[in-house]
């Protein structure tokens, strides 16, 4: 009996197919595992219409010439932002999203109340340092304070006002572009005047930290994401209120007293979390908590370097709390969600808004 022939060996794949397998690589591990063959078929399948359609009347030699230098090229940049698309659907999933899995679903709720809690907070300094900036100028000490210092701030935090605002009102793309426009926005207001963000002093670079987190967070918001509930109006005056209500309470000596107002934000969405087991806002406290943690080193590294006068013990001492308490909402609100995560249980999906709480 003849021995059977041996199988003949796979074709190599073509440089397309291997620049699609690469770019498939931004999906989630399961389901690119699952659907990675099937989408690299339709892809290419779509290449083979497009080439067959571009030179139709030339007859079928010419569509297979055409097709063949098609799998030399790399992949179409209408193909590539349609994969980046669907990654960004599937990390940071919405209940409604197809294929994704429930950690999906729970990091992409976190990273959407991350948005939504987040920007209301440089907003009101926007707020705070445009009513106050007369003030500030008659204080001993700020003589040579004029309007145009920290305008470039300022209009960082009117960016991230006006982005809350169009998020909330259900203009989605409006304020994805709105946000990438604040990620550059002083850059652009102070010139060359302003460094890079590397090159910020710890002060500066922690000012635009707290606008750099809430305004990709805004990513999230994709279209799968359910509409934001109207009750989230209500967090831009509750912002505006602890910003201020902070501030006064430094004018009667309890110095530092701002320093806390990301923590107070990180500790609600975690007590929140907390009361309802939602892994969802457990993730934003998380993620708010580890900016405030981020802004209590820097501020503690500057309080410590000052010389030692009068009031500076009672901002190191401020200073120290709000570090601490920081730490502490990030543990808690990690090993929360780690607990739940290992239970199984689900988050509350049914719409993410300040109604969960």
């Amino acid at each position: 009996m003849s021995p059977s022939p041996s199988p003949l060996p796979a074709p190599a794949a073509s440089p397309l197919e291997r620049s699609y397998r690469r770019l498939l690589r931004v999906l989630p591990r399961g389901y690119r595992e699952r659907w990675e063959d099937d989408m690299v078929a339709v892809l290419l399948d779509t290449e083979q219409e497009a080439a067959a359609q571009a030179v139709a009347s030339e007859g079928a030699q010419r569509q297979d010439e055409e097709f063949e230098l098609a799998l030399l090229q790399r992949p179409p940049l209408r193909e590539v932002a349609g994969v980046l698309g669907l990654a960004l659907r599937l990390h940071l999933a919405a209940p409604s999203t197809p294929g994704a899995s429930a950690r999906s679903r729970a990091v992409g709720d976190a990273v959407r109340l991350t948005a939504l809690l987040g920007l209301p907070l440089p907003a009101a300094y926007g707020v705070q340092q445009l009513v106050l900036m007369p003030w500030w100028a008659e204080q001993p000490g700020w003589s040579q304070l004029t309007v145009a210092d920290g305008v470039e701030w300022v209009a960082g935090c009117v960016v991230a006002l006006l982005t809350w605002t169009l998020l909330v009102a259900g203009h989605r793309r409006v304020a994805a572009g709105a946000a990438v426009t604040g990620l550059v926005v002083p850059w652009v207001v102070a010139g060359a005047q302003l460094p890079p963000p590397w090159a910020l002093p710890p002060g500066e670079l922690v000012v635009w930290l707290v606008l750099l987190l809430p305004l990709l967070s805004v990513a999230a918001w994709h279209r799968d994401a359910p509409a934001p509930s109207p009750r989230w109006w209500w967090t831009l005056p509750a912002g505006v209120a602890l910003v201020f209500a902070l501030w006064g309470l430094e004018q009667v000596r309890v110095s530092g007293a701002s320093f806390a107002a990301d923590v107070v934000v990180a500790a609600f969405a975690l007590g929140a979390g907390w009361r309802h087991a939602d892994r969802g806002w457990l993730g934003a406290a998380a993620l708010l908590g580890m900016l405030a943690l981020v802004r209590g080193v820097v501020t503690w590294g500057f309080v410590a370097a000052m010389p030692a006068e009068q009031g500076v013990a009672v901002l190191a001492a401020m200073a120290a709390g709000v570090l601490a308490a920081s730490g502490i909402v990030v543990v808690l609100s990690w090993a929360r969600w780690r607990l739940l995560a290992r239970l199984n249980r689900p988050s509350q999906h049914a719409e993410v808004g300040p109604e969960a709480s």
